[in-house]
């Protein structure tokens, strides 16, 4: 009788420390002040979730109607992330917990009506009505295939095994080799049916049948010397590819090629050695040695009827950019491979680049040059000098940043569209026309495009968002200047471990 008494008190207790250990990790939910209308004289509210962990991975999902979110608790430094979290789901509809459960997979991803969660050794598939793991892979999927429900995964048997599976029960559909330690740069669609990969090469795949063809190209490096951080802006790189991590080596020189490019009829493609031409067929029209003894991080791009190949002198070591050789643009003829140019001297430590006018701009720290088709080579636009502006930081999109003029707020491309905006480290911006300066603003005083509602506009300056009509006029504004999402009429805030929610339809 004594022992039943013991393990009866036991479950109590247990009972009790597992509901404590529950309470503390939901989320606390209340309303939050957020801001105030410019069309009448109310406050603003949303409703707040406070999670006991940072936000960690944030995504929506319109066909459960439903935003999947993972918190994740970081180590007593602060810098580095632990595996302890949780994975939720929040309805759109209104705004409650749908379920929320501890989690060792932070990384979400939506893929044919799936719900997945990954970490860096393999993928789960979850249902999405209760959050429970339905369906375990033998590895990470490292790619979904959306037009034949499937996925790609490396075996971690057998070294550079690329396996097709089922994402529904991870049946094997074909395999083929492709590299794995050396990462994927870049990922393109050919067609509905063919998929690009560049890894360590080019390789061409049919997603229904497997290997196609492929061009070997070398895309890394391996290092045992210093590196030094570059300070380019690394997500405006990122954008230009759909890389893929696959490795898992160390001490390697990473992305040491360009981004795919499909024009008309032909893949252009650059590797460490050299550029190339194929047809889709996997034919090789022509290449074009580069000679630089240390080429980069390039990105390929089609100007009229030529290639433009700039050579960023950017590359990538573990989670970091580094300068690595020197930055160059070179020019050859699309069909025949020919080259036109080879600049360096105006792109020595490369700051930055952008795409005016289908042509390319190209910026250091003391002075800005765009490609010139005419003239084969690179023109000077404006010298830059730090006693006048300051060191140059970054270039300036003159369709996502605004200016409030006379009560209303414009992009600084309305005012006028042929203008080259610069930003430099006097929080000054610049604005260059007739190679002169045309434009001066303190970066304080520009919004940058955050989202967007319909045809309304969510704008962001230090410490604010605002909304504004279609006609440039104030709406509302929020007291938060962080990314926002935007789904069904709900703007979600994303900051910390809290998430604002706010339904649009009800503001006034």
């Amino acid at each position: 009788m004594k022992s039943k008494i013991i393990i009866v008190i036991l479950i109590i207790n247990l009972h009790f420390i597992i509901s404590n250990l529950l309470a503390q990790a939901y989320p606390k939910i209340y309303t939050t002040t957020i801001g105030t209308s410019a069309i009448s004289i109310n406050t603003l509210t949303a409703k707040t979730y406070s999670f006991a962990n940072l936000i960690y991975d944030f995504e929506i999902d319109s066909l459960s109607n439903q935003v999947y979110i993972t918190t994740r608790k970081k180590d007593p430094t602060g810098k580095l992330y632990t595996n302890v979290g949780m994975f939720g789901a929040i309805s759109i509809s209104n705004d409650s917990l749908k379920w929320f459960n501890n989690t060792i997979q932070f990384d979400i991803n939506l893929a044919n009506n799936y719900l997945f969660a990954n970490n860096k050794k393999y993928t789960s598939r979850y249902n999405k009505t209760y959050g429970y793991e339905q369906f375990q892979f033998p590895s990470k999927v490292v790619y979904n295939i959306k037009n034949n429900n499937s996925g790609l995964i490396y075996n971690t048997l057998i070294k550079d095994e690329l396996m097709c599976i089922n994402l529904q029960d991870g049946s094997l559909k074909w395999k083929a080799t492709i590299p794995a330690q050396q990462n994927w740069d870049d990922v393109k669609y050919l067609n509905d049916s063919i998929l690009l990969i560049a890894a360590n090469g080019l390789y061409a795949v049919n997603i229904y049948k497997g290997l196609l063809w492929f061009k070997t190209l070398n895309s890394v490096q391996k290092n045992n010397k210093p590196l030094v951080y570059s300070s380019i802006i690394n997500e405006k790189l990122k954008k230009e590819f759909y890389s893929v991590i696959t490795s898992t080596l160390e001490a390697q020189i990473f992305n040491l090629s360009s981004n795919i490019l499909v024009s008309d009829t032909l893949i252009y493609y650059a590797g460490k050695e050299k550029l190339i031409a194929v047809t889709k067929s996997g034919t090789l029209l022509w290449e074009q040695i580069l000679d630089e003894t240390t080429t980069s991080q390039m990105l390929v791009s089609k100007v009229k009827s030529d290639i433009i190949l700039l050579n960023t002198g950017i590359a990538q070591f573990n989670d970091f950019p580094v300068m690595y050789g020197e930055a160059f643009a070179m020019s050859v003829n699309a069909i025949t491979g020919l080259q036109n140019y080879k600049n360096k001297s105006v792109l020595e430590s490369l700051a930055d680049y952008c795409n005016y006018k289908n042509d390319l701009i190209f910026a250091n720290k003391t002075s800005i040059a765009q490609t010139n088709i005419n003239n084969t080579s690179l023109q000077s636009i404006i010298e830059i000098t730090e006693r006048q502006f300051g060191k140059f930081l970054e270039f300036i999109d003159g369709d996502k940043y605004f200016i409030e003029k006379e009560g209303f707020y414009v992009p600084l491309n309305f005012i006028n569209d042929n203008v080259i905006y610069f930003r430099t480290d006097n929080d000054k911006v610049y604005g260059v026309s007739n190679n002169a300066v045309e434009y001066e603003y303190h970066f304080t005083e520009l919004y940058k495009l955050n989202n967007t509602l319909g045809d309304k506009k969510l704008v962001t300056q230090r410490n604010k968002t605002i909304v504004i009509s279609k006609n440039y006029e104030l709406l509302f504004s929020f007291n938060i200047d962080v990314p926002c999402f935007v789904c069904n009429a709900k703007i979600y805030f994303v900051k910390d471990q809290f998430l604002h929610i706010i339904n649009f339809n009800e503001l006034k």
